[in-house]
């Protein structure tokens, strides 16, 4: 077996590295963000390794559907570019309109330099405008800006309150009730699928049924069988259960789409057809930049996204992106996950502790 680590600025551009050179029948085994140093401007970075790894340490051929996905890609990137255009068009309105008339008066001390709790919003990367607008609004409710402790806690319960609650799985009568898992390679949804069994066979007391439709990766189907083993749950691979259960969850897994591969994800949206999904999640990492969060995100909701599941909370502090996405974008959060698979690591989602940890009223641990 030959294992290699690749390094990039984004997770997809590792994982372009690893298919290019280890091929698609590479097994990605971790995905970790790094802080690398520019040699050039002597700061830090960062920067995310992919471990992956084939078989007998030689580098498989590619098979000819891959060959026909890769040359015919459905959207050119004269298109991707002027799709992103016109996203970045549309988050800058959505920041001039958050912040109309939301100025910090002058003098006020509600500015980046002077203020510590807006400086912490945006050193956490929430973005300007919102940051701003946040603390405009704390200000115009009489909050005393010299006060830091009461000034984080108001920022932190508006922030909140700009958030969508988050969406509770809904438990069918009658029949089980599918929910599918998507979003890009490396993101955790394999594991995400385990914990998520676990969470409703011992916190919800119903059963659980793990179905996978990932064909890309090669051990996707006796890495759920595990998994299955394990938590003693039944097990499909690519085919619905013939079952006449009227109760219960199942959770389908599906293979990670490269953001703005328009052909794979057709593939999984088909896929997805033969089932009766009731709520589809798309599983983020919460280490994610802001552009990708939201270019995901994006990408994935056409399928009929209904809420996000953010993976490896335990491996950033920065958690701006995540309340972007949610104050901005009106995505629902559904789940956190950390980047194990104990049923301790998975909780709820619970948008006042992303405000809490945004505004640093609290630790960025949960």
């Amino acid at each position: 077996m030959r294992i290699k680590n690749f390094q990039a600025e984004t997770v997809s551009e590792a994982l372009g590295m690893v298919k290019k050179e280890l091929g698609s029948d590479a097994v990605i085994l971790k995905t970790t963000p790094l802080d690398a140093k520019d040699r050039f401007r002597g700061s830090r970075k960062r920067v995310f390794q992919v471990t992956a790894c084939v078989d007998d340490g030689s580098i498989p051929m590619k098979s000819e559907s891959s060959r026909k996905r890769e040359a015919s890609p459905a959207i050119g990137e004269a298109n991707l570019q002027a799709i992103n255009d016109i996203l970045c068009e549309l988050r800058r309105d959505v920041r001039h309109l958050m912040s109309m008339g939301k100025k910090p008066p002058s003098g006020s001390g509600a500015d980046s330099q002077s203020n510590p709790v807006l400086a912490y919003m945006i050193s956490q990367g929430l973005d300007d405008g919102l940051a701003n607008s946040i603390l405009a609004a704390v200000t115009e409710s009489g909050a005393n800006l010299s006060d830091m402790s009461g000034l984080t806690k108001a920022a932190a319960e508006e922030l909140a309150r700009r958030c969508p609650e988050p969406a509770e799985p809904k438990l069918l009568a009658g029949r089980p009730t599918c929910i599918a898992l998507v979003g890009p390679p490396g993101c955790g949804k394999s594991a995400l699928a385990a914990k998520l069994a676990t969470y409703f066979v011992a916190k919800k007391r119903t059963r659980a049924t793990l179905i996978t439709l990932d064909d890309f990766k090669s051990s996707a189907a006796g890495e759920m069988e595990r998994f299955a083993d394990i938590l003693r749950v039944p097990c499909y691979s690519g085919v619905a259960p013939e079952s006449d259960e009227s109760s219960g969850v199942r959770l389908i897994d599906t293979s990670g789409v490269p953001i703005g591969n328009a052909d794979e994800l057709a593939v999984v949206k088909g896929r997805l057809a033969d089932f009766a999904i009731d709520e589809v999640y798309v599983v983020l990492p919460a280490y994610c930049s802001d552009e990708d969060m939201i270019a995901w995100y994006s990408f994935f909701k056409p399928i009929g996204v209904t809420s996000v599941v953010l993976t490896f909370v335990d491996q950033t502090r920065r958690f701006g992106a995540a309340v972007n996405l949610a104050a901005l974008s009106c995505a629902r959060y559904s789940f956190f996950s950390r980047g194990r698979t104990s049923l301790s690591d998975l909780i709820p989602a619970d948008v006042r502790w992303l405000a809490d940890s945004v505004t640093g009223l609290s630790g960025a641990t949960s």
